[in-house]
């Protein structure tokens, strides 16, 4: 099965215990820093979209260039070709920039190999959006858009769609040969209201909360140590790590310490 190359790269001095601020960071130096720039992207073949959608335009490519935290300390990981070479030159226009922010990072690139495993590997998120307009409603809850009720089978009907053709498909891989079969689903029965992003409205800056869950997912078909699937993946929502514990890991790999995100 087809390779896909993942890069990543981490800020060690770029550390956040404060979503408000992760947010600001995200939104003024990532995403608005690439978007802004766009023309310089395009001359080099790059896409700033990669980043995240720019709402004044119609959507070019898919966001696969993904932000988290990893030990509260800022993260990117590009999917496919193309948006590492898009994360490579946003890194060289930022380090111009702001040469001190970027003294201390980890790089590392890898090639990951999507592959249906005998033991199923256990992926758990706990910040997943899974719809937009999402809310509650007598102890219900409702998909705001369709206005439906949400139950159990919604919300992991939703996650192997965010799975499937949110993620896998994005990545250039069939989805017509990959067998995804789900063994385990648990989602938890309270969401928590998290500051989802933050944007401009007619000048205004606006905080956007949604409804986001501590999700778990086992699956046969391995896939990243770290990914996100769901709304505004581009602001470290929805990220999801897998289980390495030793009890865990396919008897095909090794058993050793995994010490970056594969």
């Amino acid at each position: 099965m087809l390779k896909t190359p993942i890069k990543t790269i981490q800020f060690l001095d770029l550390c956040f215990n404060n979503r408000e601020y992760f947010l600001d960071h995200i939104k003024t130096e990532v995403v608005e820093f690439a978007l802004n720039k766009q023309e310089l992207f395009k001359a080099m073949d790059c896409n700033a979209e990669y980043f995240h959608k720019d709402k004044h335009k119609t959507k070019t490519v898919d966001v696969l260039i993904h932000s988290l935290l990893i030990n509260n300390t800022l993260t990117l990981r590009a999917y496919t070709q193309k948006a590492i070479e898009t994360l490579d030159f946003w890194f060289t226009l930022y380090k111009k920039e702001f040469p001190k922010k970027c003294v201390n990072v980890i790089i590392s690139t890898e090639f990951f190999e999507y592959k249906t495993l005998n033991q199923p590997q256990t992926y758990t998120s706990t910040n997943w959006i899974p719809f937009n307009n999402c809310e509650l409603k007598n102890k219900t809850y409702y998909n705001k858009e369709k206005n439906i009720k949400l139950n159990n089978n919604e919300f992991k009907t939703q996650l192997f769609a965010n799975v499937l053709y949110g993620f896998i498909e994005k990545l250039g891989l069939d989805t017509q040969t990959i067998k995804l079969k789900p063994s385990h689903f648990t989602i938890a029965p309270k969401h928590k209201s998290i500051l989802a992003l933050k944007t401009k409205v007619a000048g205004k800056e606006i905080k956007v909360k949604k409804y986001s869950f501590k999700t778990t997912f086992t699956s046969n078909v391995q896939l990243p140590s770290y990914f996100s699937l769901g709304q505004n993946i581009g602001y470290g929502n929805g990220v999801f790590i897998r289980d390495n514990s030793i009890s865990n890991i396919n008897h095909h790999e090794k058993s050793k310490t995994n010490t970056k995100p594969n």
